[in-house]
């Protein structure tokens, strides 16, 4: 990955290490020529064994005839490892979630099998399992309000959180976009410049290329 650009350009295709294999790579060489262009992710292997994910943009472009494969590729581990803990976290937010809500359920009806069941076999008191709710007391009624409304709490804050993790994910969707557009601008000036570096190329083919870079790099 830090190899110099002259070592780069001498360097085949099998010398990269990729984590795809040979059908995963395959699939991208033919949306390339099928849709004359692809952006995907990837992984590559440094030499020390770190992995990094990288995100590719291959393009087809024809000079004097003939068809090239043109890719630029950008580190983007940094982003993807940005992106992983909001996924993390996003999960057991819900799982947290869920979980309060059947804990608060059950503690709820446990709850009011235990008070039935003290005053039956307590207090022999059968009639408060059955007597209206406009005569128990304002203790009574606080007690059976409580576990709702801690079920309330735990899901209007877990909402919140939640919330918060909507945003935090579409910033980052944000930023990725905009990385994207930027890896099509890097695609298209890497282009232009490959072909001003080439002293045999003549001025309509330099058009030629550069007109084939430019609208890609615009949509």
């Amino acid at each position: 990955m830090k190899s110099s650009v002259i070592h780069v350009r001498n360097l085949k295709i099998p010398d990269f290490n990729l984590r795809e294999n040979s059908k995963e790579y395959n699939t991208h060489i033919d949306k390339i020529i099928r849709n004359g262009s692809d952006i995907f992710e990837t992984q590559y292997i440094k030499k020390n064994g770190e992995i990094r994910d990288i995100l590719g943009n291959g393009k087809s472009i024809k000079i004097s005839g003939k068809y090239y494969l043109q890719s630029i590729s950008r580190d983007i581990t940094d982003i993807k490892e940005a992106e992983r803990p909001l996924k993390e976290s996003k999960k057991k937010l819900r799982y947290v979630n869920n979980i309060s809500i059947i804990l608060g359920l059950v503690l709820s009806a446990f709850y009011l099998l235990i008070d039935g069941l003290l005053d039956t076999y307590i207090f022999h008191n059968t009639e408060f399992i059955f007597q209206d709710l406009l005569i128990i007391g304002p203790h009574e009624i606080l007690m059976h309000l409580t576990p709702i409304s801690l079920i309330l709490f735990t899901g209007i804050f877990s909402q919140y959180l939640l919330n918060a993790q909507r945003k935090a994910e579409d910033k980052l969707k944000e930023v990725k976009h905009d990385l994207m557009e930027r890896v099509k601008e890097l695609t298209c000036l890497y282009g232009i410049s490959d072909f001003a570096e080439n002293p045999d190329i003549s001025t309509s083919e330099l058009l030629q290329g550069v007109l084939a870079l430019i609208p890609p790099a615009w949509q």
